[in-house]
């Protein structure tokens, strides 16, 4: 009997006393439960490293943005100060002469 042929089935259901296709069953059997689990860890691995890349390329996006706010926030506090020392006398003198 070949070996790609033996399933659960077969061996269940066999009727001779011959433990050693039994055994043998259980090593191959183990043989494809351990190569699933290489398989699945390689697999997991390889999305690890992938999702480490994304978030690397994340976290430097996100610090080029927060920069580019900070300095956006310094203008804004900036263009307010400006409007508040320069724009308020300037409607005040507005009004009184008109």
């Amino acid at each position: 009997m070949d070996w790609k042929e033996l399933n659960e089935d077969t061996i269940l259901n066999y009727e001779e006393a011959h433990t050693g296709n039994m055994a043998r069953y259980e090593r191959i059997m183990s043989r494809r439960l351990r190569d699933s689990i290489s398989a699945l860890t390689e697999s997991f691995n390889k999305q690890a490293i992938e999702l480490n890349k994304s978030l690397g390329r994340f976290t430097e996006a996100s610090s080029k943005l927060s920069n580019k706010i900070f300095w956006l926030n310094l203008i804004l506090v900036f263009l307010t100060f400006l409007l508040v020392s320069f724009g308020i006398p300037a409607l005040i003198w507005q009004i009184k002469h008109w």
